[in-house]
């Protein structure tokens, strides 16, 4: 079962309310609606920087760096935890944009760690041997100066959540066919201008998000992803959605908005779960909107034009 944690921010984050958290846990922890279940709150002994060393029954590590408050206390390289962090279960530095690059052993000794939040620490890359974290189900990298794809991501078939948004990745090597694991994936912001065939082995993937790329087309790799429920594409170059959307049998939104579509096929039409099309910003010619609106209508998909 997987839990992603909210993160809005400063009353799960900040040490300053540290020992309120058992009272908070119910609140903080929620289940992805839609694609993850719900799990019953968890009790987390907690501890951030200037508690090193770790006593070892320490469950999340908390070096988030809250901006503008007395939690923003900033470190200038990466924290060695050791075994005494081998009860964690998350670890974040989110904030942290001091630390410079992840050293190799950095995550040494805290194999059992679930969630890992690096984001907006200025880093361009993880260490190779970052794919030895088995157990790890949840990686928040956005907001970072990724330029490549981390190749250590590539084997991690334990992997569920992945956030890349806001980075710089041009594109994804073919060896991402081993992230089998993969439920939910957010590349938006980036400068992808296409899929590897690789991705289409993400059979278990329900939400897809690559907006604002540089997209010509619709990825032939997403024709494979039947699990697929939510599909984001706005805010990049297509054109046209190819014919075979509608093999999709799962799809329940599809975001195009802010593209250079024009015309909808009739594979639209035939989508038995579709249910939302965002067509906001597409140059798609008035008489062709009310022409649609009636199937949609019959078809309850709530179309937003």
């Amino acid at each position: 079962m997987l839990t992603i944690f909210w993160r809005n921010s400063r009353i799960l984050f900040g040490r300053r309310v540290r020992a309120a958290l058992p009272a908070l846990a119910a609140a903080a922890v929620i289940g992805l609606c839609g694609c993850f279940r719900h799990s019953a709150p968890h009790r987390m002994k907690t501890a951030g920087p200037d508690d090193l060393p770790l006593s070892g029954d320490v469950e999340f590590f908390d070096g988030y760096a809250v901006p503008g408050t007395a939690q923003e206390m900033k470190l200038t390289s990466f924290p060695r935890i050791g075994s005494e962090g081998a009860g964690l279960v998350r670890f974040s530095l989110r904030g942290q944009d001091r630390i410079g690059a992840v050293p190799e052993g950095a995550f040494e000794g805290i194999a059992s760690v679930r969630e890992v939040d690096l984001s907006e620490t200025g880093i361009s890359s993880l260490p190779s041997d970052f794919g030895a974290l088995k157990s790890l189900r949840v990686l928040y990298l956005s907001g970072n100066a990724f330029s490549a794809f981390p190749e250590a991501l590539c084997a991690m078939e334990s992997l569920e959540y992945l956030n890349m948004d806001r980075n710089s990745v041009t594109s994804i090597p073919e060896r991402v066919s081993g992230m089998t694991g993969l439920r939910w994936v957010r590349l938006n912001g980036n400068a992808l201008g296409g899929l590897p065939d690789g991705a289409g082995e993400w059979k278990n993937i329900e939400r897809l998000y690559l907006r604002g790329n540089s997209l010509d087309s619709v990825p032939e790799a997403v024709r494979s992803m039947k699990s697929l429920r939510q599909l984001d594409l706005g805010s990049n170059r297509i054109t046209e959605i190819p014919v075979w959307i509608s093999e999709l049998e799962n799809l329940e939104r599809l975001d195009v908005d802010g593209n250079s579509i024009t015309n909808l096929p009739q594979a639209v039409f035939e989508m038995k779960s579709l249910r939302e099309l965002v067509v906001n910003s597409c140059p798609i010619p008035e008489e062709k909107i009310r022409e649609y609106m009636p199937a949609f209508e019959l078809k309850r998909v709530k179309f937003q034009f």
